[in-house]
């Protein structure tokens, strides 16, 4: 560990600003820049901090690269944003207008990504400073939340049932709170376990190993159980892609042996919890929790009144979404004790008013608590894939999802040419995960949750994808 750390200071002392603005490209040390300010906001205890990271990203790219491409996509971007908002704007009955245009904000995190160019980031050098510094902040948040856990699990006398709640990290250091910390930390750490494993495996010393235990026994002890099933999906469908005879070949016994430790601690550690799968399956099976009742409503109710949503949505902020939430006036401190934004517009749509409006209530009790299963975020009625698909239409899912297959396909063309196996599972590994990530709550529109490990996934997808040496003009 000594050695790593000399190593950390080491290069710390070798990016001097000189040779940091010889070595690398106005585009590199825009990102760079950039991502040092997401890993600051994003692991902060600040919500709003960490909402406005997205926005403070582009503004330093923009003005450190001083690009005109990503100027353009941006106004793009904008434009089209605008155009879509005026056709659901005269399309749907009670449109709320202001929650629209809060979409735009809370989308901050795939805003930054699309108006990056990916070919102005290719390259090892700035994808290995990347991950070394993630792999630091992968240590230093896992041993935060460890230390938590242990607190709370020896106050209450147990590590399972809601003692997780407590591992956040430095998204909130101190205390305990039914808030949105503990899954938000758990996504991060999931993100940074699998875009770092190719690091891990082919690095022969000891402690990059011994930094992924710390960090898998951190994603354990958060017990967010939903995180740790999309997590192993992810890794199990993207080595399903790549490698298909893995487990007879010689990265399969360090896949195996991950797994079984991630098996082992989950059955020590949290037993009941992941016991608990059952119980919300056959709930959500038989329509008596609100989230299926809000996907019912949606695929069933909703259509007679809104013939034009299946395909076309409502609009952004509409429904279900964190804007739609956000726009009420309600969501920071709950229905029941709201706090309001300054300045900030508060209304619920019609849809959202006669569909999601009471069953958001059902999970508060009469003192305006959130109690029990209701507090996981697997009970709530919203989630990504839910909101984009009222609001978006069809439409908007069959986007997405063809935007994922498309990224995975050519990763998966690329990898021949790249000779980079592993990698690529890795980079593919986490679009699947983020991409599931939509099943459950609204995370894509967290950048808390999900900024940093979009940042890095597009890095690494730069890197495996184009050739430095392609002729291109900034």
């Amino acid at each position: 560990m000594i050695i790593g750390l000399n190593k950390f200071f080491k290069h710390l002392v070798i990016l001097r600003i000189a040779r940091f603005q010889n070595d690398y490209s106005r585009y590199e040390q825009a990102y760079f820049y950039s991502f040092l300010i997401a890993i600051l906001l994003c692991w902060s205890p600040s919500k709003l901090l960490a909402y406005l990271a997205p926005w403070l990203a582009i503004g330093i790219f923009l003005f450190v690269s001083r690009s005109q491409i990503s100027w353009l996509r941006l106004v793009v971007i904008a434009f089209l944003w605008l155009v879509v908002l005026l056709f659901h704007f005269l399309l749907t009955p009670g449109f709320m207008v202001h929650s629209a245009l809060l979409s735009f904000f809370t989308y901050g995190s795939f805003v930054f990504v699309l108006v990056v160019p990916t070919r102005r980031i290719t390259g090892e050098q700035l994808s290995d400073l990347l991950l070394f510094i993630s792999r630091w902040v992968l240590l230093f948040q896992s041993c935060w939340g460890i230390a938590q856990g242990i607190v709370a699990g020896f106050g209450a006398g147990t590590f399972d049932g809601s003692v997780g709640d407590a591992v956040a990290g430095t998204i909130r250091p101190f205390g305990y709170s039914i808030d949105f910390s503990n899954p938000m930390f758990a996504v991060n750490i999931a993100v940074l376990l699998i875009l770092i494993f190719p690091l891990v495996t082919r690095r022969r010393k000891g402690f990059p190993y011994f930094i992924y235990v710390v960090g898998v026994l951190a994603l354990v002890m958060a017990s967010v159980v939903h995180v740790i099933l999309i997590f192993a999906a992810a890794v199990l469908i993207s080595i399903t892609i790549f490698f298909p005879f893995v487990f007879i070949k010689k990265h399969g016994l360090t896949l195996v042996s991950i797994f079984l430790t991630l098996g082992f601690l989950i059955q020590l550690l949290i037993p009941n919890n992941i016991r608990s799968i059952q119980s919300f399956s056959t709930s959500t099976l038989e329509g008596q929790t609100p989230r299926s009742q809000a996907v019912q409503r949606a695929l069933y109710s909703m259509p007679s009144e809104y013939p034009w949503m299946p395909v076309f949505g409502l609009g952004s902020g509409q429904y279900s979404s964190r804007a739609g939430l956000i726009g009420t006036g309600m969501f920071f401190g709950g229905p029941f004790d709201p706090i309001p934004l300054p300045l900030l517009p508060t209304g619920m749509s019609e849809p959202f008013r006669i569909y999601v409006y009471d069953l958001w209530l059902s999970l508060y009790n009469e003192e305006g608590e959130v109690v029990g299963d209701n507090s996981s975020a697997v009970y709530k009625p919203f989630f990504s894939l839910l909101s984009v698909y009222v609001e978006g239409g069809a439409m908007a899912i069959v986007l997405i999802v063809g935007l994922v297959m498309r990224l995975i396909w050519r990763i998966y063309r690329h990898v021949s040419v790249s000779k980079k196996r592993l990698e690529s599972a890795s980079v593919s590994a986490g679009i699947i995960f983020f991409f599931l990530l939509g099943t459950q709550e609204n995370y894509w529109e967290i950048p808390q949750a999900i900024f940093p490990g979009l940042m890095l996934l597009k890095c690494l997808y730069a890197d495996l994808i184009y050739d430095k040496r392609d002729d291109f003009h900034a």
